[in-house]
């Protein structure tokens, strides 16, 4: 009797899951399935999925490996292609009245001071940076690792593509 309590559980399990994945994928509206954006350093090029868009700033490795991302080019690309890549509203401006990079990412905002150039706010949280900030011909350049805190990836990770030899995060 057990045994086949047990195995009339599995097949209700077995069934449910199928028809609820079944519904999810007829509805993909709702789901939002993250792209990969990469990039090499010291190119003038981000690539989103496999297409390469031009940028004005080069990412660069400090000497101990940090690498640093101007974040004006990285929102400029995401915004721009937002709506052929399926992807959240990013949107990045310039407060000049409180000296801050204000960032939009869907329902996300994030602060940055210039001023404080090793804490950043997360909806309203202080976090601390990985690396500091780095103000270089008036661009802010940021920590890849910092740009997936920001993005909110999993595990705050970011990646190296070994097959392309480019580094990248999920948008």
């Amino acid at each position: 009797m057990i045994r086949k309590i047990v195995l009339f559980l599995i097949i209700l399990i077995v069934l449910g899951t199928s028809v609820y994945a079944h519904e999810l994928y007829n509805d993909s509206n709702d789901i939002y399935l993250p792209k990969f954006l990469s990039f090499e350093v010291q190119g003038n090029k981000f690539y989103l999925e496999q297409e390469a868009f031009e940028i004005n700033h080069s990412p660069f490795m400090l000497e101990n490996g940090m690498v640093m991302v101007p974040l004006r080019d990285l929102f400029d690309v995401l915004e721009k292609e937002k709506e052929n890549y399926d992807l959240k509203s990013y949107k990045l401006t310039w407060n000049n009245i409180l000296e801050r990079v204000e960032c939009n990412i869907g329902l996300t905002t994030v602060i940055i001071s210039v001023d404080n150039s090793t804490k950043i706010s997360l909806n309203g949280y202080d976090k601390d940076l990985e690396y500091p900030l780095i103000n270089k011909d008036n661009t802010i350049y940021i920590s890849l690792k910092d740009i997936a805190v920001m993005l909110e990836n999993s595990f705050y990770q970011n990646f190296y593509d070994i097959v392309n030899n480019r580094f990248g995060v999920y948008v």
